[in-house]
């Protein structure tokens, strides 16, 4: 079967999708069971290929794209989009995902290889600021997803979990909304904040071209006018590559994070994720 031809085959699936929750008013709340039950009735013989999708997806009419710049996984790739939803593939080779919740809603269904997700609870005690909190984390549970493991998205804080793709490649296919609407996604920093990824704004962006030109006359750049959490976003951005920051600019970050009261020990925590998640990964838990 050809690249096409799987396309195809998700196309009658949307149509069974949209014809099934058209009936309920394309209410939210339905869709996570919606979707997962669809892929658990999906079956195709099928087995994507990453050369082949290399291969193939520039000969096949594809649809918007959801992650344009490969931002998630190692390969996305949307081959099914409909007003309500849409239909991706994750192909993941070195990849794993940080503790975060869902801006959308859907199912996702492992159609290659295997993964193991750990699921949490977050319970805020202080907000720090618009999009950080603090808060205590809790582990909820450990699953293994096998060959053809489905896995239902609920929104919001009803689902927060990280996952680890223990096949090489891990391949999931999933049946997902739109991100909502104004909404981006929270990333967690274990164990005790809560970090809302949204994009930069346009006056950061502003800001920060007249910075970079004053920096390279070797002008002085007294203030920053952001938040405390701006930067902090920033900086996480950064560290996360989804973020390009110039080193003189970065400095300026870490000058002003050096006044913040909580800023010494939200980098420690930072620093020691990765830490935590390879103690997660190896032991299954901590």
């Amino acid at each position: 079967m050809s690249l096409k031809q799987f396309q195809q085959d998700l196309e009658q699936l949307a149509n069974q999708v949209e014809t099934e929750w058209s009936g309920q008013n394309f209410e939210e709340k339905v869709f996570p069971e919606l979707a997962a039950r669809a892929l658990k009735n999906f079956s195709t013989d099928y087995v994507p290929d990453i050369d082949v999708c290399l291969k193939e997806s520039p000969t096949i009419t594809l649809p918007l794209q959801q992650f344009p710049n490969g931002e998630f996984s190692d390969f996305p790739l949307t081959l099914v989009r409909r007003e309500n939803f849409l239909i991706d593939i994750y192909v993941w080779f070195k990849s794993d995902t940080n503790i975060h919740n869902h801006h959308f809603c859907g199912a996702f269904k492992v159609i290659v290889g295997s993964s193991v997700q750990i699921r949490y609870k977050f319970k805020i005690l202080q907000e720090i600021g618009p999009g950080l909190s603090q808060g205590e984390m809790t582990q909820e549970g450990l699953d293994e997803l096998a060959l053809n493991a489905v896995q239902a998205i609920n929104p919001r804080e009803e689902f927060i979990h990280n996952v680890f793709h223990t096949g090489k490649p891990t391949i999931t296919l999933c049946l997902r909304t739109p991100a909502f609407k104004g909404e981006a996604l929270d990333v967690y920093i274990y164990p005790k904040y809560k970090l809302k990824l949204s994009f930069p704004t346009v006056n950061f962006m502003k800001w920060h071209q007249i910075a970079k030109v004053a920096l390279a006359q070797g002008k002085t750049v007294e203030s920053i006018p952001f938040s405390e959490v701006d930067i902090i976003l920033m900086i996480y951005r950064h560290s996360k590559r989804l973020t390009i920051i110039d080193n003189s600019l970065l400095e300026l970050f870490q000058k002003q994070l050096e006044k913040m009261k909580f800023a010494e020990d939200f980098q420690t925590v930072l620093s020691q994720q990765s830490k935590f998640y390879a103690k997660l990964k190896f032991f299954g838990g901590l």
